[in-house]
């Protein structure tokens, strides 16, 4: 990431085995597209993800053939024995944006090196133990 933290990526104009890494992502998202055009329904999905908490507050997450460990800080009386919800939640938002941005780029013909993406949320901590009436949701959130 360049020392502003909001660069989305280094272009590059020279062909090399990632303009050819490119090329396989362009060619399977628009076999992707085209399927979908020909047939919208195909676009729609249901995915089941689900969780389970035992002793402590430590919690798997499941869906397929993945799985995560959440938990919460040790100040909160758990061990910490993976990372948090909101990292999780930043996590996805990172990915999301990063990844579409490489995608949309790739179809186009544009080709970066990387693409760095930061995320800082802001939180109530009170909303989480039930304090007050905020909501436990991030209150803003910043993506650069």
């Amino acid at each position: 990431m360049s020392g502003s933290g909001r660069s989305l990526g280094r272009l590059s104009l020279v062909a090399g085995q990632g303009a050819a890494r490119d090329r396989v992502i362009r060619k399977a998202q628009t076999a992707v597209i085209e399927r979908i055009r020909a047939d919208p329904v195909r676009a729609r999905s249901t995915i089941r993800t689900t969780s389970h908490v035992g002793e402590g507050l430590a919690c798997e997450v499941t869906q397929g053939p993945f799985s995560a460990t959440l938990d919460l800080g040790k100040g909160t009386g758990s061990d910490a024995a993976g990372s948090s919800p909101g990292f999780f939640a930043r996590a996805a938002i990172a990915g999301c944006v990063a990844i579409a941005v490489k995608m949309l780029a790739a179809r186009n013909g544009v080709r970066f090196d990387n693409i760095d993406v930061a995320i800082e949320t802001d939180f109530d901590d009170a909303a989480l133990f039930g304090i007050d009436d905020g909501n436990a949701a991030s209150v803003r959130t910043r993506v650069s």
